[in-house]
This record gives structure tokens, sequence and C-alpha cells, in this order.
């Protein structure tokens, strides 16, 4: 049978590939402060995008460990929120249920309502539990554009 072109293509692709991740790994394993390497580089912009493409491919205590730094990004808008998001999903849903409440109070106890929307938003994704004490929280506050989260999301509970 004949490969086209594309078919070509696809298999430098996928060896390039293979590549990538063989490399990735080697340079992985030679690191000694793992979590220390990966907590600074998500803490980066610039680094931020491929630490997460490697962390979500991870053991799950090594997920774990960044849980916390994984939160707060998740927390504010840039571009790499929705990979963030699918991280913390990577992890064992009753694990992340058992701490994210805490995790999320200390977030919200000096928050702005971007903060707000964005563990609300996060939230919709893991639980109405975590869902409502955010709400509960938004729908208290005196500011007006933090209680608008609150009203925003009433819809989700």
């Amino acid at each position: 049978m004949n490969s086209s072109p594309d078919d070509e293509l696809w298999e430098n692709i996928l060896a390039f590939d293979r590549e990538y991740a063989t490399r990735v790994i080697s340079q992985w394993l030679k690191i000694s402060d793992k979590i220390g390497v990966l907590d600074a580089a998500l803490k980066s912009p610039r680094n931020r995008q491929a630490a997460l493409r490697l962390l979500i491919t991870l053991d799950e205590e090594t997920k774990r460990n960044l849980f916390g730094t994984l939160v707060d990004l998740a927390s504010v808008g840039h571009s790499d929120v929705s990979l963030c998001r699918n991280t913390i999903c990577s992890i064992d849903r009753r694990w992340v249920l058992d701490h994210i409440e805490p995790v999320i109070n200390a977030i919200l106890a000096n928050a702005t309502d971007e903060e707000y929307r964005r563990l609300a938003e996060l939230c919709v994704i893991l639980d109405k539990s975590a869902l409502k004490n955010v709400v509960v929280q938004a729908l208290a506050s005196r500011n007006p554009h933090i209680h608008e989260v609150g009203v925003d999301f009433c819809l989700y509970l």
C-alpha cells in the first residue's frame, strides 16, 4: 500500500513527539529538586506552560505537593488557566475536594473580584460544595464587584 505525503508527514510528527518526550524525561530525571524547580517554573509566565504540560503527566504525589500553587494560579486570568485547571482535575478528585477549601479560603481572604470569579469557575468544574463556599463569601462582600460574582454563580448551585 502506498503512503501519501500526508501519511509520511504524520509519521515524522510522531517521531518528533517520541524524541521530544524522551529528551524531556531524560532531563527531568536528572533534576534533584523536582518540586522546587517546578514550583519556580509555575510562577514564571515564561516557563509556566512547559511546567504544566510536564506536571500533568507526572505522578500524583508531585501534583499534590504543588496543589497550593496550582490553585493560586487558577485564581487569576492568564493564557494557561485552562491547562492549570486541567492539571488540578488530573489529581485524585476525592483528595482535591478534601484539600481545596482551606486553599481557596486563604486566597479569598485578600481577593479581588477576579480571584473570586476564577475560583468560582474552577469550582464549577470541581464541586458544588466548593462553589457554594465561594458564592457565600462573595455574596457577603460589601464590594459590589465581588458581590456580583456571587450573584452570577448562584445559577450553578
